[in-house]
């Protein structure tokens, strides 16, 4: 683990300006209690606090971007649900229970084994978290927890869909064909948004090697049918 890494060369330099002789020998400054300890102590703390804050940037930048081009793909989606049901008024019975054939699919095997392998990974991100017992964890808490909660609502929209969806293409109607198709899109978008929060947690998981403050010193999209 990276954490690991980081105190293992902390503790490289400190072994390396203790235990030298000809380091003890050139400079009395640079043993544990000389000026010149302290001072490459406090850089190497400040290079840990400076390379967790632009961790912390990147991570925002992403979320920004991620939730930008999730708004503008919204946006187009709208646009083209418009066409869509003009389209789709002119279907016939044959073309309407393919729809809605795909409709089921979408529902019980793309969407399902998405759900799955999203509740799998948050259930192992937790357990790692969990064993995190000496490191400040809130952020990735929070984040696993964010996940989860865009999970569950995307669960939430599918089974309005089932709801909603007729028994037979015949009474698919151009506002039924409209809500189910927005309802999928939101859960299709919701999953997206579970699965980055997700990975951001994983990020963040792998960052928390990079924190180290003085106390320490004694991170396939289909469209739906």
């Amino acid at each position: 683990m990276k954490k690991y890494l980081n105190i293992a060369i902390f503790l490289t330099l400190v072994g390396a300006v203790v235990l030298s002789p000809v380091a003890r020998a050139e400079d009395g400054n640079r043993g544990p209690g000389g000026a010149g300890f302290r001072d490459e102590r406090k850089a190497l703390i400040q290079t840990f606090r400076d390379d967790r804050e632009e961790f912390k940037a990147t991570m925002k930048a992403e979320r920004e971007a991620f939730v930008a081009k999730l708004k503008s793909d919204r946006e187009t989606f709208l646009a083209e649900l418009k066409a869509k049901k003009e389209e789709f008024k002119n279907k016939t019975l044959e073309a309407k229970n393919e729809w809605r054939g795909r409709a089921l699919t979408m529902i019980g095997t793309s969407f399902e084994m998405a759900i799955r392998n999203l509740e799998r990974i948050q259930t192992r991100v937790g357990e790692i978290i969990d064993g995190l017992d000496d490191e400040d964890t809130t952020d990735a808490e929070a984040l696993l927890a964010l996940s989860k909660e865009k999970l569950e609502t995307a669960k939430d929209k599918l089974v309005d869909i089932k709801e909603l969806l007729p028994e037979s293409g015949e009474k698919i109607t151009v506002e039924i064909f409209e809500q189910i198709k927005s309802l999928a899109r939101e859960a299709k978008d919701l999953l997206k948004e579970s699965r980055h929060t997700l990975v951001q947690a994983i990020k963040e998981v792998k960052g928390l090697g990079e924190e180290n403050d003085e106390g320490d010193d004694t991170e396939n999209d289909d469209d739906e049918e």
